[in-house]
């Protein structure tokens, strides 16, 4: 499928989510030395020995999500017989390619036949290792488990089974129309197929991954920005509920109280009441989308939805789709939002670790002051509100600290509300900015965590045109260790300490205390009152 590069023209938020590209190029296919086969459920699949990992790509984990099945919740996978070809990357997923990611997205692959998984693991392991799942940012429109930022061989070599994919992107992977609505079974999800796609993954592990070396009864799930929402998403779902044994959101904000719903009258479902903050619902913008493309909500109107080419439907969502793509409350798979489900003490009982940098700004920035007043409408934010907390500053820095702001303060209410729950939550705040950039930017920027994590800090010298800056010293890669430490104790053992890293306290509201991943690695209060502010807004049910 070809797509071309158009010009944004969408709504604030979507832009700043579209800003959290996963960044990084496809990951290099290296040359292999042997060609590992494993049997699984699923199939029989053949990999690449990379040294002492083994590699296996582009597995599918589903049924391509095509004609009769876009639009659907994803489908087991036919077992193909004889040994299957996994040694490089299926296609990304459908998603715009706009002038600002054409480096990243040139000359890769897309087609809707696009969820597959990427598995890495010691050549030898010596007892079943834990499982480490990622779901990749993007602002759920963008981004892919091949990128380089992602290639698990660090992780592996910790001795972890790691698990990258694809799932459904933008208007693909977040919709919904009367007409599929009623095509649907009476219990059959709606709308949030991205969502769907992302526990299909999570059964595909819990059945298969054994044969990869890997222990399904010890799986963590994890994921920086719109990955990290999904990952919060998921601790809120029942129907992820056993899959997955403790969770890390990085990066990550999202509305806690404000979801959206599958219609505005809550037809099957009235209790749900009518969606808030003003929001269309997801059946309005649908039907927004069929007229654009000549279909009325007529007897063939989703097979006719589904005929739309892929390429059509991406320059639609470019244009304008006319809200976020992010999962929906259809009655059927998500019955509250996430705010409901954790002030009820009803999320996953896990091990849970959520945080932000403290420039999640840098989303923010090109854009200047330009959205201020919507910014801090979203905020419930006055004027005088912003100068009490903030100071007299340019709008177009105070753009950047709400941005970081309600990241941060998104994330602690998670983990405050976790730890209230009683279940075992920690804090994190990231601030280490590279050693040789330290002067050139005003702190970590958003996502800055996920290269530290994979240890995939030197392909930033191939990305040009991302604040994070090129050059790594030996110090920046003693950290990325220290942090990777943390994640994969998680994995290995619920607890993110041990070895030698500095204590990270478990997350107490009386204490109140994060780990400050900087400069100095630290557990202490960093929570400034213009975060307070903005966690009194999801308090109050505004956010």
């Amino acid at each position: 499928m070809s797509l071309r590069p158009n010009r944004p023209k969408s709504l604030l938020l979507l832009a700043l989510f579209n800003a959290c590209l996963s960044v990084g190029v496809q990951a290099a296919e290296p040359e292999a030395v042997t060609e590992p086969v494993i049997k699984a459920s699923a199939g029989d699949y053949r990999g690449v020995r990379q040294g002492a990992v083994d590699v296996f790509r582009g597995i599918p984990f589903a049924a391509p999500p095509v004609g009769a099945l876009r639009w659907r919740p994803p489908q087991a996978a036919p077992r193909v017989t004889g040994i299957q070809d996994a040694t490089r990357f299926g296609p990304i997923c459908p998603q715009p390619v706009r002038k600002s990611y054409i480096g990243f997205l040139k000359g890769l692959e897309q087609n809707e036949d696009c969820l597959t998984l990427n598995i890495w693991k010691e050549a030898a392991p010596a007892a079943p290792r834990p499982v480490m799942v990622y779901i990749h940012g993007g602002g759920s429109t963008s981004g892919s488990g091949s990128f380089d930022l992602v290639d698990g061989t660090h992780l592996a070599q910790q001795g972890v089974v790691v698990v990258t994919f694809n799932y459904r992107l933008g208007v693909l992977g977040y919709f919904a129309h009367p007409a599929l609505t009623r095509a649907a079974s009476a219990e059959e999800p709606l709308a949030s197929f991205g969502m769907m796609d992302q526990i299909a993954v999570l059964r595909w592990v819990k059945d298969n991954i054994a044969a990869f070396g890997g222990d399904p009864t010890r799986v963590t799930i994890f994921g920086m920005s719109a990955g990290g929402q999904s990952v919060n998403y998921l601790m809120a779902v029942p129907a992820a509920r056993g899959l997955f044994h403790s969770a890390i959101s990085e990066s990550s904000a999202l509305n806690m109280f404000q979801p959206y719903y599958l219609d505005r009258r809550g037809e099957g479902f009235p209790s749900l009441g009518s969606p808030e903050g003003g929001k269309a619902s997801y059946e309005e913008l649908g039907v927004r989308l069929a007229k654009f493309f000549g279909i009325d909500d007529g007897p063939e109107a989703a097979e006719r939805l589904r005929n739309i080419p892929a390429a059509s439907l991406m320059q639609y969502q470019e244009k304008g789709f006319g809200g976020l793509f992010e999962p929906v409350i259809d009655g059927r798979l998500f019955k509250q939002s996430v705010g409901v489900t954790f002030r009820e003490g009803r999320e996953a009982p896990v091990p849970y670790i959520a945080g932000a940098t403290d420039w999640e700004g840098s989303l923010a920035a090109p854009f200047g002051g330009k959205f201020i007043a919507t910014r801090m409408s979203s905020l419930g934010m006055t004027r005088e509100d912003a100068v009490r907390l903030h100071g007299k500053i340019d709008d177009a820095t105070l753009a950047q600290r709400l941005e970081t702001d309600s990241f941060l303060g998104s994330q602690r209410w998670l983990v405050k509300r976790h730890a209230r729950n009683g279940f075992p939550a920690w804090l994190y705040y990231f601030t280490y900015k590279l050693e040789a950039h330290r002067g050139e930017f005003p702190g970590a920027p958003h996502g800055a965590e996920v290269r530290f994590v994979f240890g995939t800090l030197e392909g930033l010298a191939r990305v040009q045109d991302r604040p994070m800056g090129t050059k790594i010293s030996p110090s920046d890669l003693q950290m990325a260790k220290t942090v990777r430490g943390y994640w994969v104790g998680l994995a290995k053992t619920g607890n993110p300490n041990g070895g030698s890293r500095p204590k990270w306290p478990a997350y107490t509201v009386a204490a109140d205390r994060a780990l400050e991943l900087g400069t100095k690695v630290e557990a202490k209060t960093v929570i400034p009152a213009r975060v307070r502010f903005v966690e009194k807004q999801i308090d109050g049910g505004g956010i």
